[in-house]
């Protein structure tokens, strides 16, 4: 439409360049780390606070201009007297652009312009702009429309006997095709640690940024990054996560051209390849671990390198593969458009990158990839166009010996993106000179948690920023794995059968949650401890006191999308039960999760009841026509446990918030259901919880000549005050026949 000037007049902007800031919905990266920053809708930096006694009544959410409550989370910004903070209920769907007035406009005029997220909005230009940039507001859109995906069936049919045994999902037999991001095992970790460490050279290139910004680049590094430099050069790298990529497509891909390849050199009479001289600095520690890395095909240079990038780019390229037409960019292209990667975790590191601002903070992230680099053509000087050779066919690779050439690393370079296949990305840290034997030591440990679960569609994604609601029916080999779980949690008589499973990926719902996360995380520091006390420190019993979900992940071991791995045990991050109804399923598909269904009798007061007895739950989930019942398998945050062994305690929910816990453990039958071991079948003491004074007299026996230790009988209850500690993950349709 044509532009109508003046008051009130409407106007579609030229190019009104709208840039969105990182205001409260950023807010997760800022609370990722102690330290780190925003920004508000003015631009200001903002951090995560609390509102103090003293303010309250004074301070009100610059969104929904509720008043907030002592104690209450809000970003806070404070500079120049700037008064929007935004509680933690807003700061999801607080959305904020920073738009250039068009040219001609003036104060009055409506601009109407599109949202990051797909908006078509229409601002007016303040009356009393000081400058042409002003700040407009938006509520943020998360998608209405429910995208439900079959992961089974985005993916073809597969021979998984082409595929490494080690693999999760080639342990599950079937044709199924599958993709898939999984944690390695924290047993694992040194061998990739002595991976880093083995193929670590002390050099540096031009290529290696300046850690200060300052310098310009440099041949062989700028003063900043050498040796005797500020901070200098990485002295080692520390692993911090290994996630293997699982991708039977791209698998398939990289399989059949490393057979072409073979078939190729096998009919020019070329076959064995030539082989690299020296041999590849990885090559003995993959060759010396089976478990971890496929045997390699020496005849046609197959080989594990580096190449070094971003922690998001490693997970988009991981999930999407490498697009060969951007590789580059960047860097400059000195043998052709074509994957570069590099034997050598220093040279890989140069590529590397955190986020200064945002939740990988300090952590970056090398592609370990297997590679068939076939017949090489070999070259000691740069030659631009040696990607014409491979189309032609003389060659499959490039190897630019740069290190025989000017002493510093060699250029490995394929161009087809089926020549290499992402097997591993590493997470870590990089361990300076000036860095205490202690720093260096916490680096390992503790897991680092991804900002989003890795086994996601979507853990590339920024959920601070990029909005996205989803749901997956669940491939095979996750729903034979939810199916193992609920036998392992069903002490009933009968069996349980599982009809379908949907996971939930949400970025509101999970935003609010880590947000609960971060948190109680926080307050682990204030109170200077390292961990909340376990539900099996507070039952007595180290041994058998577990979550029931907790013991069958530990039994068998999984490196799964449900695996111990995948919580934070320091705040009791458990996975529980939730029964429901089928209309509050839906619901909760609809990205609206609230606290709907109880036992029929609430014994511990108002709250979520969630259980480790799959049986518990089911008493909560009313039977649908079809016979079905629906339960939430929820990751849970269960911080500081109010523990109770009462039978019942209506007031539980008072007395936890007056002891600044966060959760109520209810623990009934901790005495009152167990018996007398003698076999009378009378209650035992409290104190001496095995026999009875019907047995043993008034006065009971003596605790240390009770040859049976308690033990939890169960069923605990976990009674959740807020949903925000509550992330729906599975949604599960079941039958108990019989």
């Amino acid at each position: 439409p044509s532009l109508s000037m003046g008051s009130g007049s409407s106007s579609k902007a030229a190019d009104p360049e709208p840039e969105q800031l990182a205001s409260g919905g950023t807010s997760t990266e800022c609370r990722a780390s102690n330290g780190q920053t925003t920004r508000c809708q003015k631009g200001h930096a903002c951090s995560l606070a609390t509102i103090s006694d003293h303010e309250t009544g004074n301070v009100r959410c610059g969104w929904c201009r509720e008043q907030l409550k002592a104690s209450q989370y809000v970003m806070r910004c404070r500079r120049d007297g700037c008064e929007y903070d935004v509680c933690t209920k807003c700061e999801h769907k607080a959305g904020w652009l920073r738009v250039r007035v068009p040219a001609g406009a003036c104060g009055g005029t409506l601009i109407q312009l599109k949202t990051p997220d797909d908006q078509t909005i229409q601002v007016t230009v303040p009356t009393d702009l000081s400058s042409d940039v002003f700040i407009a507001r938006y509520t943020k859109k998360y998608l209405a429309q429910l995208s439900a995906t079959n992961e089974e069936a985005i993916y073809e049919a597969c021979d998984q006997s082409i595929m490494p045994r080690y693999w999760s999902n080639v342990k599950t037999p079937g044709t199924a095709g599958f993709d898939q991001m999984l944690y390695v095992a924290r047993d694992k970790h040194e061998i990739f640690n002595e991976l880093l460490a083995e193929s670590y050279v002390p050099k540096a290139t031009r290529d290696r940024s300046c850690p200060k910004g300052t310098c310009d680049k440099t041949a062989g590094g700028c003063p900043c990054v050498q040796p005797d430099g500020d901070p200098g050069l990485p002295v080692a790298f520390k692993t911090r996560r290994v996630i293997r990529v699982e991708d039977s497509q791209m698998w398939a891909r990289y399989a059949e051209k490393r057979e072409r390849i073979k078939r190729r050199r096998t009919s020019a009479g070329e076959y064995p390849v030539r082989s690299f001289d020296p041999p590849v600095k990885t090559n003995e520690i993959a060759n010396r671990h089976p478990e971890v890395f496929d045997p390699l095909d020496a005849d046609l240079n197959e080989v594990y390198l580096w190449h070094g990038t971003q922690v998001r780019r490693a997970l988009s390229i991981a999930q999407n593969d490498f697009r060969i037409d951007l590789a580059g960019e960047n860097m400059g292209t000195m043998y052709g458009r074509g994957g570069y990667l590099g034997e050598s975790s220093t040279k890989g590191d140069e590529y590397a990158e955190d986020e200064p601002i945002g939740y990988y903070k300090n952590i970056y992230a090398l592609l370990l990839c297997r590679t068939c680099m076939g017949k090489m053509y070999y070259t000691t000087k740069r030659n631009e166009s040696a990607g014409e050779m491979v189309e032609r066919g003389e060659c499959d690779s490039t190897l630019g010996d740069r290190e025989k050439a000017v002493g510093t690393f060699r250029e490995f370079v394929v161009y087809d993106s089926d020549q290499l296949y992402p097997e591993y990305v590493i997470l870590y840290s990089r361990v300076f000179k000036a860095d205490d034997e202690e720093t260096v030591a916490n680096l390992s440990k503790e897991l680092f948690h991804m900002q989003l679960p890795v086994y996601w569609q979507n853990c590339h994604l920024d959920p601070s920023t990029d909005s996205f609601l989803r749901q997956y029916l669940v491939r095979p080999h996750t729903a034979s794995f939810l199916q193992g779980l609920a036998n392992a949690c069903f002490e009933a008589k009968g069996t349980i059968q599982i009809e379908s499973a949907m996971r939930l990926e949400s970025s509101k719902l999970w935003n609010t949650y880590i947000d609960t996360k971060h948190a109680f995380t926080w307050m682990l520091r204030v109170h200077g401890t390292d961990a909340y006390r376990t539900a099996e420190e507070l039952d007595g019993d180290n041994e058998s006191g577990h979550i029931l979900t907790h013991i069958y992940l530990r039994k068998i071991g999984a490196e799964d999308s449900i695996s111990l791995s995948n919580l934070d045990e320091t705040v009791n991050e458990a996975m529980l039960w939730f029964g429901l109804s089928k209309e509050h399923a839906l619901d909760v598909t609809r990205d609206e999760f609230e606290i709907k269904t109880r036992p029929a009798v609430p014994r511990f007061g108002p709250g979520a009841y969630l259980f480790e007895d799959l049986e518990q739950a089911l008493m909560c989930a009313p039977q649908s026509e079809d016979g079905s019942r629906y339960i939430l398998l929820c990751r849970v945050l269960c911080g500081n446990f109010y523990y109770t062994e009462a039978n019942t305690e209506m007031d539980a929910q008072t007395n936890m918030m007056a002891t600044g816990k966060n959760c109520v453990l209810a623990n009934p039958q901790a005495h009152g259901g167990r018996k007398c071991v003698n076999g009378c079948g009378r209650s035992p003491f409290k104190t001496f919880p095995t026999c009875c004074t019907h047995c043993k007299g008034s006065e009971g026996p003596h605790a240390r000549s009770c040859g049976n230790s308690p033990k939890r009988k169960g069923p605990r209850e976990f009674v959740i005050p807020n949903t925000a500690q509550i992330y729906p993950e599975y949604l599960l349709q079941l039958k108990v026949p019989g």
